[in-house]
């Protein structure tokens, strides 16, 4: 992948936005992360249980430039963008895998719930602006902070 493809998603594309990663959480065992860059420079993370595709925890990043953003996500992602996936072509979903059923659904619940309320979940930096959309998520945030 390079930046022009980014950009023709983004022109072009069916939804205007290109998924270059969507693969299992390590950090969150039984939740699939899914990183997508979309119009605006902006990048929406979304933490979401394996299987699901809404409800989950999800952040946006804008960035300045679109080459601030790939220079974020080359640093958050530990790879280059030549070796990013494009999810919009391959609709690849990380498999099944027979580990899940040995996870602690509830100790990875818990682990995310809280890494989110103390601000731990990582995400991309160098943005100049991060924030969760309005819903649950937010709204639970709001009232721990404010108790």
């Amino acid at each position: 992948m390079n930046k022009n493809d980014i950009m023709q998603h983004l022109i072009v594309g069916r939804s205007k936005t290109i998924i270059i990663e969507q693969k299992r959480s390590k950090e969150y065992p039984g939740y699939v992360r899914t990183i997508t860059i979309m119009r605006e420079n902006i990048v929406r993370i979304e933490f979401e249980e394996y299987g699901c595709d809404e409800g989950g925890i999800t952040y946006y990043v804008q960035f300045d430039t679109i080459e601030k953003l790939i220079e974020s996500l080359e640093e958050y992602l530990g790879k280059t963008i030549e070796n990013w996936d494009n999810i919009n072509k391959t609709g690849t979903y990380p498999e099944e895998n027979n580990d899940d059923e040995s996870v602690n659904k509830t100790l990875s619940d818990k682990k995310i719930i809280e890494d989110m309320l103390s601000d731990k979940i990582k995400l991309p930096k160098k943005g100049n602006h991060t924030w969760m959309p309005n819903g649950y998520w937010k709204e639970l945030k709001y009232r721990s902070v404010n108790k």
